[in-house]
């Protein structure tokens, strides 16, 4: 998965894969999360988002997508 840098107070980067609709996110705290079936959408705004980190905590941990942590 291809990963783009975002300025957040808690997120490195995020990343999508549209073959699966995964959406990935790297912590600031090292860790990495997948969540699956995530429209591209939900990537796409979390780019434009003037917080990363709120959108992602509204819209996709609240948004009841399934994820594994991969670190």
């Amino acid at each position: 998965m291809n990963y783009v840098k975002v300025r957040s107070s808690n997120v490195r980067a995020v990343g999508y894969n549209p073959e699966t609709t995964t959406l990935g996110v790297q912590y600031l705290n090292d860790t990495e999360y997948y969540y699956y079936n995530v429209p591209i959408e939900h990537y796409d705004a979390a780019l434009r988002a003037p917080s990363v980190g709120s959108y992602l905590h509204q819209h996709i941990k609240k948004g009841q997508y399934k994820c594994k942590q991969i670190r």
